[in-house]
């Protein structure tokens, strides 16, 4: 009787370990898989993301671009005989159509023709003056904080044929940015922001990161991220894991077409994860009751 009772507890702790290590290896490799599936999708839809809101940004920025354009053309800039005042009018004009923070003209020096009062005197000093003198095509500068003001320069060239005479240069509020990149939403606090070429932040929800030129690469300094960061601002396509701050995260990134800046966005990886976290752990519980319940019965 307690040979027959041996053999049979053995039996039963055998049938038990096989069904553990079933249940143990069952339940890691659907574990592994999801999150295998999760990280591919959202890697994907990451990059995806990015590609489609760069797009918007810089159908946004061709709207500004191509009013400066329309400006530029008009005769009351372009004819010498026009005096200052009747130019001023028309800026006036332009200013109630649209919101200019402020709208000038200025001379091949950087210096100021005519224009609105809050317009600095020189642009001399700018990189879209740079960018206007290079390449005497339309010019947007990064924002910058002035006037306790977020702003955007967009320069265009005042052309007598193929000859510049003068540059146009107008002004905008920054929320033609803000706008789009508050309508990324991510999980539930995911963020998106750009940056130029340098690494500076020049776009992003936390105004502050803009006004005090913020960079990605003293911001984000964890092993690793770097590289990532030298793809982004050599105008690169992708999508990866990185960690910024403490926090693992699904990063995107994309260049904005017409611009030398990029679309960088992120949102915490355990956001995403959660479901399937939660539903590993409800497997494993199924199984630990069910096996609880063969091994009593």
């Amino acid at each position: 009787m307690k040979t027959h009772r041996n053999v049979k507890q053995k039996i039963i702790f055998y049938v038990m370990s096989v069904a553990i290590l079933i249940t143990v290896l069952v339940t890691t490799i659907m574990a592994l898989g999801s999150i295998r599936s999760t990280n591919t999708v959202l890697l994907d839809n990451m990059q995806i993301t990015a590609r489609i809101a760069a797009q918007n940004i810089s159908s946004n920025l061709h709207l500004l671009t191509e009013r400066m354009y329309n400006f530029s053309t008009e005769s009351v800039f372009l004819d010498d005989t026009v005096p200052s005042e009747e130019k001023q009018t028309r800026f006036d004009n332009i200013k109630k159509q649209i919101e200019f923070v402020w709208i000038a003209a200025y001379d091949l020096s950087g210096k100021k023709l005519y224009g609105d009062s809050s317009a600095p005197d020189s642009i001399a000093d700018t990189e879209y003056y740079s960018l206007l003198t290079e390449t005497g095509s339309m010019v947007i500068g990064e924002p910058y904080y002035d006037n306790d003001t977020l702003q955007l320069c967009v320069g265009a060239s005042l052309k007598k044929g193929e000859k510049t005479s003068a540059y146009l240069v107008g002004s905008y509020k920054y929320d033609i940015l803000n706008d789009v990149l508050s309508q990324l939403v991510l999980g539930n606090t995911g963020s998106a922001c750009i940056i130029d070429k340098d690494g500076n932040i020049i776009g992003d929800r936390k105004l502050q990161n803009i006004i005090d030129r913020k960079n990605v690469y003293d911001l984000y300094p964890a092993a690793g991220n770097a590289a990532t960061f030298d793809k982004i601002t050599a105008f690169q396509v992708g999508s990866t894991v990185m960690k910024l701050g403490h926090i693992k995260s699904y990063t995107g990134y994309a260049p904005i077409p017409g611009t030398n800046w990029a679309l960088f966005i992120h949102a915490p990886r355990n956001e995403f994860m959660e479901t399937t976290f939660y539903s590993t752990a409800l497997s494993a519980l199924l199984s630990v009751l069910l096996l609880a319940g063969a091994a009593a019965i």
